[in-house]
């Protein structure tokens, strides 16, 4: 990290020796090396603890740097214009409160100060230094079979995940650039705040489930351990594809809809015009592929052995080649646009969803004697993921209305201050029936409470209340 700093640094320097406002560039670019060097002296302690499900750790220490980081960023920025520099005494703010919050929870932990009493996988402090274990070995063989595998999937990761900036590159304009980013830092705050979690406490869930279905395989005589084992993954797998499945309709079905009121409100009609509002809205397709690729990706992750994942890195690599020519066909032949790029990320996770329901599907069915379709089995196996058909029925409902009423009010592009008097009239109106449940739910309560409450209120009375 260091070197790699220096180097960066001493590069740097050339750039920006006529340039004096890139001149504080060197030293919060060094800044931040310092700040991922102190973060990774934490990074033994946060794996430890999401190893051992200690999510509230977790969450304290992240929420504690993020807020630290956001008030040194405001203070250096608004109150003492520091510029550049007040990022990067931020980022060694973020770094080295997780540090310190990871260090106290496991110190509290390891003398005996927390109110948790099960039994802690360390004993002292200094374990958490590089070090043989019990005079074995400097390094776990198993794990270094993994690897080769992990190390090729990091690199094939970072590619998917800066793919999308490549291909802006060589195929979109300035000004679709500049959509894309707006959209995607507004639309992926969903998958940031909700998704993320989810899927890492699915990864550490299903890691759990694996090593107890590799113990049970070596005996035996619990063959039907082994099969619960594997239904209860099996449902717990199909609860979490239900749940992304049925936030994924909700974006598809309202906020699509509402992706164009929401730009009006939050930036301007100039912005809706450029395209903003329609780039918003198809990203709320592209929402339910994160889902769901999430919680599979991270269960193929978790139980697959290191063969299995060489696979998907691979396959990764040829789905990201037919990203790339997706986002030509549909950005340059088609002109779409960042219409194009979005719909190009649809089809990428769709190919990646389908691959791994289709191990899923393998997986789970050890034991089964049906004859393996293949793709045609993991899009089953996607179907009973959905919700049930009335559920679904009412989210397309929902869709009709809401798309006719978008057409209706917004059938041409508004300005001006009408989208605030349309938001304030609905909030007025909504205000008004809350209020008005209210003092019903509350007449109805004081009723109960002094016993006038009974078979004289009619069902229709109850439901309408």
């Amino acid at each position: 990290m260091l070197v790699l700093g220096y180097s960066t640094v001493s590069g740097s320097n050339k750039t920006v020796e006529t340039d004096d406002f890139l001149a504080e560039y060197p030293t919060v670019l060094a800044m931040y090396c310092g700040a991922a060097m102190v973060e990774a002296l934490a990074e033994p302690m946060f794996v430890l603890a999401h190893a051992s499900v200690l999510v509230g750790w977790q969450v304290a220490a992240q929420s504690a740097a993020f807020l630290v980081r956001a008030a040194v960023q405001y203070i250096g920025v608004v109150m003492f214009e520091l510029g550049l520099i007040s990022y990067g005494i931020a980022e060694l703010a973020y770094a080295t409160t997780l540090l310190v919050m990871f260090a106290g929870f496991f110190w509290r932990r390891i003398h005996g100060f927390s109110t948790e009493k099960e039994s802690f996988a360390l004993t002292g402090m200094n374990q958490l230094l590089p070090g043989r274990v019990e005079e074995g070995d400097w390094c776990h063989k198993e794990l270094m079979t993994l690897l080769i595998p992990l190390s090729v999937q990091s690199g094939v990761k970072y590619l998917l995940a800066e793919g999308d900036k490549w291909v802006l590159t060589g195929f979109a304009s300035l000004q679709h650039m500049g959509v894309y980013g707006l959209v995607s830092n507004l639309g992926s705050l969903m998958p940031r705040i909700v998704f993320l979690p989810i899927e890492e406490a699915t990864k550490t869930i299903f890691s759990k489930l694996a090593l107890a279905q590799k113990e049970n395989s070596a005996d035996q005589k619990d063959d039907e351990n082994k099969k619960r084992s594997l239904t209860d993954a099996k449902m717990l797998l199909m609860i979490l594809l239900k749940l992304m499945n049925m936030i994924g309709l909700v974006f598809v079905c309202f906020g699509t809809s509402y992706a164009y009121t929401l730009v009006l409100l939050l930036y301007g009609a100039e912005k809706a015009r450029q395209g903003v509002g329609a780039a918003l809205a198809v990203y709320c397709v592209y929402i339910p592929f994160l889902g769901v690729n999430g919680v599979c990706e991270a269960v193929v992750h978790a139980i697959g052995d290191d063969h299995q994942l060489m696979r998907l890195n691979k396959l990764l690599g040829v789905f990201f080649v037919i990203y790339a020519v997706s986002a030509l066909v549909f950005m340059q032949l088609l002109n779409w646009g960042t219409l194009g790029l979005i719909m190009a990320n649809c089809v990428n996770m769709g190919c990646r969803i389908l691959y791994c329901l289709t191990f899923l599907v393998s997986y789970f069915g050890q034991e089964s004697t049906k004859i393996s379709k293949g793709f045609i089995d993991g899009l089953e196996f996607w179907q009973q993921s959905l919700p049930d058909r009335l559920v679904v029925v009412a989210f397309l409902a929902s869709l009709a209305v809401t798309a006719t009423s978008k057409h209706i009010l917004l059938g041409a592009e508004s300005a001006g201050p009408t989208p605030w008097v349309r938001s304030g009239i609905c909030y007025a109106l909504n205000l008004q029936r809350y209020e008005d449940k209210t003092a019903r739910l509350s007449t109805l309560h004081n009723a109960k409470d002094n016993g006038a409450a009974g078979p004289w209120r009619s069902k229709e009375q109850v439901a309408d209340i």
